[in-house]
């Protein structure tokens, strides 16, 4: 009756009635960014309608098609000459795995990793070398594309996410070329050599036989292990025996890594360590004094520019002075002084630029270490080591120093 086009319903009933734009809720209508999205799911469907309907034969990969990943360390082979992780990649039947994409924090140049064999090359196994560059947990995401040949334009997309063990980069040491470290450290651990075999299955890519177990059996009271460094070939003995481990390295960072891994592990609250470095006392040494000669040349350079200032301020003044008397000969003069103390100024800042950058570094290798023998405690003793070792550089007391690192006390 008002002229609006309306919406006639009519029930069975007989009742009667009719709809207008104004008598329809407005929480039902159907708003604008829905229909995009409706659209949008539309188009992906139709999307992934027309890559299957592509296909000429009318097939794909079997549907029990399966990605199989295997982790395993290798000394060196034809993808990557020196150590590295391999990341297997096979499937479970006759479909090709065209490439793949590895994703993992901090090992790339780039954000991912990419392995693409020629056409020729492709088979149903991939093998990814990874080379991680510190002795951390890593978790990889890996994306293997699969099809029934290598020919194919589409493939099937596996996703997989896998987790690298911390000391992923070690390796079974050759029987022929075990050689002990002298650089070690020594604490007392209550645990079953079972228990340690557990923790070593967890942190690394490796087995240790029954020889180095010390015996068969729950009942041994030995454990052992030898390992080579897939980076540089470094050797590194784990040695349980009555009540005492022994961690023989070269590496002082190494073997704080690995007492703070077994800390955590086994729930540890203390750890009082002895530690033998020769080679980093020897290095400790070297930076302590090599901090006191840089010192010095700091001292010396920063007198030098205040007397150089002093002569270019003089300068400055006597040739005012022949500006104002009309001495144009002195005023050259002068100048050509001033010119030569302000290139003299410069080169000593190069070197006094070069001078710091050479302290903070020694600096920093002065604080790694301190860092690494702190670490090679746990708890209260921790904190202390590192206490006592910044008071005994301070105080220039080298032999307190090493003192302290080795046993933990001043």
């Amino acid at each position: 009756m008002s002229g609006k086009s309306q919406l006639i319903a009519c029930s069975v009933q007989g009742e009667i009635r009719g709809y207008d734009s104004t008598s329809i809720p407005r929480d039902n209508i159907q708003h604008g960014d829905v229909l995009r999205e409706l659209f949008s799911k539309k188009q992906v469907l139709l999307a992934e309608l027309k890559n299957y309907s592509a296909d000429p034969t009318g097939t794909g990969i079997p549907a029990n098609t399966r990605l199989l990943t295997e982790i395993s360390v290798s000394s060196g082979s034809k993808i990557s000459s020196g150590g590295h992780v391999v990341v297997s990649l096979s499937t479970n039947n006759f479909t090709v795995i065209r490439c793949a994409t590895v994703f993992a924090e901090g090992i790339f140049e780039g954000e991912t990793f990419v392995v693409h064999p020629r056409a020729d090359q492709v088979t149903h196994h991939l093998d990814i070398p990874l080379v991680p560059p510190k002795d951390t947990p890593l978790d990889i995401h890996i994306r293997a594309f699969v099809g029934t040949s290598a020919n194919k334009n589409q493939f099937h997309v596996f996703e997989v996410t896998r987790q690298l063990p911390r000391f992923s980069m070690y390796n079974v040491a050759n029987p022929d070329a075990k050689v002990i470290p002298d650089s070690f450290v020594t604490f007392r651990l209550n645990e079953k050599p079972m228990r340690l075999e557990a923790w070593q299955n967890q942190n690394f890519l490796v087995n240790s036989s029954t020889e180095e177990r010390g015996g068969e059996g729950p009942s041994s009271a030995e454990w052992r292990i030898s390992l080579t460094s897939l980076r540089d070939g470094s050797m590194l003995q784990l040695k349980y025996e009555s009540g005492t481990m022994t961690i023989a390295t070269p590496h002082m960072g190494i073997a704080a890594d690995i007492i703070q891994s077994l800390a955590q592990f086994f729930n540890l609250t203390a750890i009082q360590s002895f530690a033998e470095f020769p080679n980093v006392y020897l290095n400790l040494r070297d930076l302590l004094n090599k901090v006191d000669e840089l010192q010095q040349n700091a001292a010396k350079m920063s007198a030098n520019v205040a007397d150089t200032a002093n002569v270019i301020r003089g300068l400055i003044v006597q040739a005012e002075d022949s500006r104002l008397l009309q001495y144009m000969k002195d005023l050259r003069e002068c100048y050509s002084h001033l010119q030569q103390v302000n290139n003299d100024l410069i080169r000593n800042y190069s070197l006094r630029s070069a001078n710091h950058k050479e302290l903070l570094q020694t600096l920093r290798n002065i604080n790694n270490i301190v860092q690494h023998a702190s670490r090679l405690r746990v708890g209260k003793t921790k904190n202390d080591v590192a206490s006592l070792c910044r008071t005994a550089i301070a105080n220039k007391n080298i032999n307190l120093l090493i003192k302290t690192i080795k046993t933990g006390e001043a």
